[in-house]
């Protein structure tokens, strides 16, 4: 196979947002701070003493190069950001394009998949760190810009690939490629229990589901759609799934139970406003006095009721997050009762398109960054692992009957579903760049001959 375009050095990235912090003429001397901040990154949120100690500089030089606390730790995810999508986006650049053939790209694909399945980092780092720049407003275009640039190069060279028909032509580069890339983020889930596993070992359901993608996408033949009425543009399908209520009430208190002993209906309440204050606000934060003002509650007696602000962060945004993806996992529920269940399938990950099918995405991205630093996650994973549990025996029960192809595992496939909500929430990142209707689409063409029996 033809030799990669290098991944670039880890020290251009860090000299490049370290220019755009201070200036290039002071950038050198900002270097230290930075690299002391990603160090700090690596292993979770990022104090003052950590990068002082780590820098061997006061807190009051940091603040010399740096405008705040928050935009340094941005700064430093963004690095690390950059350093994952060169790591997984290397695949993409052949030196000479001239040289490949079916044979190389099935291997660069299957090299993909096997990278991808048997990655050692922890599955909600990477989340962590988006929902970390989105919430600086001024880095949030870097991060968009950052991701767009791997998603463009991925997207030019199945292009090419598609043009010499070495790919197959029925689906979207681009999308394909937005695709690709946030499969990263998709199996959060399963990752998050990475202590269960051996860290070094692919877990061969995910890779047998990566490579099952990666050999679709060398089908040269056209590929039925799992419905007539595929999406196109803006125009949507008729609403034909039912409606799965979403039981945010009880899964507060069950989160909140988890993090309070003997909760009161002010710990209650206290959460229900900051839940409200979070989902109001664009960077999904809040001040003690904005809950002070909207609780009734005061700060003496917040610090009483709750040991800190970030656990009643947590509480709120990942009781939202576990209720919404469990809400719209229940469909599966109903799968059994469905006349075509591909088609069924396929309507939930086209519903997982809809610009509002799954309200306010940033905040589930959010929740999900707030388990990065729960030592023991079992728990409060617990509503999403039962419903996943629930919605594999639906899957399995419909193939046991013949009416679903038996290709994927069904518990892998409804980990799929689970992490689509939250890669889904990264797509969103670019914006206006990703049209509402295609991302559907593109699931239905890349799962269309998985899901269907006359294949």
């Amino acid at each position: 196979m033809s030799a990669m375009i290098p991944v670039p050095g880890r020290m251009e990235p860090m000299r490049l947002w370290a220019t755009l912090a201070t200036g290039a003429h002071t950038a050198h001397r900002a270097m230290p701070i930075l690299q002391a901040a990603v160090d700090s990154a690596r292993l979770g949120p990022i104090t003052m003493a950590d990068v002082s100690t780590r820098a061997g500089v006061a807190g009051t030089t940091i603040y010399r190069y740096f405008n705040d606390m928050q935009s340094l730790e941005a700064l430093a995810h963004l690095i690390l950001l950059e350093e994952s999508l060169a790591r997984y986006g290397g695949w993409a650049h052949p030196d000479n394009t001239s040289d490949w053939d079916d044979d190389l790209v099935g291997s660069a694909l299957e090299n993909w998949a096997g990278a991808l399945a048997a990655s050692t980092d922890d599955g909600i780092s990477g989340i962590r760190s988006i929902a970390v720049v989105r919430g600086v407003a001024s880095l949030a275009p870097h991060l968009t810009a950052m991701i767009e640039r791997s998603v463009v190069a991925t997207s030019g060279r199945l292009r090419d690939w598609q043009a010499r028909s070495l790919v197959t032509d029925d689906i979207d580069t681009y999308v394909q490629a937005v695709f690709m890339q946030s499969l990263d983020h998709t199996d959060w889930s399963r990752r998050s229990q990475r202590s269960t596993h051996d860290g070094r070992t692919a877990d061969p359901r995910w890779h047998a589901l990566l490579s099952t993608i990666a050999h679709d996408l060398r089908r040269l033949e056209p590929r039925t759609p799992l419905a007539d009425n595929t999406w196109t543009n803006s125009v949507q399908r008729p609403p034909r799934l039912p409606d799965v209520p979403v039981e945010l009430s009880s899964e507060i208190d069950r989160i909140l139970a988890l993090e309070v002993t003997d909760p009161t209906p002010t710990h209650r309440r206290v959460i229900d406003k900051a839940l409200g204050l979070l989902i109001d606000h664009p960077a999904s934060d809040f001040t003690i006095g904005d809950l002070t003002q909207a609780s009734g509650v005061p700060p003496k007696r917040l610090y009483e009721l709750f040991p800190s602000k970030d656990i009643i962060r947590r509480i709120a945004l990942w009781s939202f997050t576990s209720a919404t993806i469990s809400a719209h996992l229940g469909l599966l529920h109903h799968i059994g009762n469905a006349e075509d269940p591909a088609v069924f399938l396929s309507d939930m990950v086209n519903r997982f398109a809809e610009p509002d099918g799954i309200r306010n995405r940033a905040h589930r991205l959010q929740g999900v960054a707030t388990l990065r630093d729960v030592p023991q996650r079992d728990a409060y994973l617990a509503l999403i692992h039962d419903t996943v549990d629930a919605g594999s025996a639906a899957l399995g029960e419909v193939q046991r009957d013949g009416r679903l192809n038996d290709r994927l595992a069904p518990d892998t496939f409804a980990e799929l579903l689970a992490g689509l909500t939250v890669s889904r929430a990264v797509l969103d990142t670019l914006g206006s760049a990703l049209p509402n209707a295609a991302w559907g689409w593109q699931l239905d063409s890349t799962f269309g001959n998985v899901l269907r029996i006359d294949t």
